[in-house]
């Protein structure tokens, strides 16, 4: 009993990172769908627990993981606009260096890039925003391996999703210093910041 405690209590303090993840099947209500009879599911195995404590932490823990999931998610989605907004600018200002004749093909071609990137950034993370994370109840000997499992795969899932968001940021960088080429000149990096 006690080392279970321990080890829900080191899974809550360490749910700063995220868990299991299921993908959802094709169209919005086939999705809505299995989310609910996945939460059904846990809610009647989470009913035959005996010890109301364990009960307890592991509504926490569920509610936690789907809170960190749509808060992480959705500040990937902001981050990804600023990006698309800043390529924007410094699309406005390739548009200005090539009125006076400069070759700007290179800048160009990393703007379609860094287009490419944004989009299957938003893809990835929208796909990890409708995914649910589930802690799969079988006994109580081993909720806390599986709660670990679960917040392990979450963990995995919003790290692969950010690492998108990232890259889409290097590619704008990118195009910000083959503007910087072209031009002549230094441009202030306002994505670095």
């Amino acid at each position: 009993m006690k080392k279970f405690i321990l080890s829900i209590s080191a899974l809550a303090l360490a749910l700063v990172s995220p868990v299991f993840a299921e993908n959802t099947t094709s169209g919005a209500t086939d999705r809505q769908m299995k989310r609910d009879e996945i939460r059904a599911d846990f809610r009647a195995k989470l009913a035959t627990l005996r010890d109301q404590k364990k009960k307890a932490i592991l509504e926490r823990l569920d509610t936690r993981m789907k809170e960190l999931n749509a808060n992480r998610t959705a500040t990937m989605l902001r981050h990804l606009t600023k990006i698309e907004e800043t390529l924007n600018k410094i699309e406005t200002r390739t548009n200005t260096v090539a009125a006076p004749g400069k070759d700007v093909a290179v800048v160009r071609a990393a703007i379609t890039k860094a287009r490419d990137a944004i989009a299957a950034a938003r893809t990835a993370v929208n796909a990890q925003a409708a995914k649910t994370y589930t802690i799969e109840i079988t006994t109580e000997a081993n909720l806390g391996s599986a709660a670990s499992t679960v917040r392990t795969q979450l963990a995995k899932d919003l790290q692969a999703a950010h690492q998108m968001v990232v890259t889409a940021r290097k590619a704008v960088r990118d195009v910000l210093v083959a503007l910087g080429k072209v031009v002549g000149e230094k441009l202030t990096n306002t994505v670095e910041k």
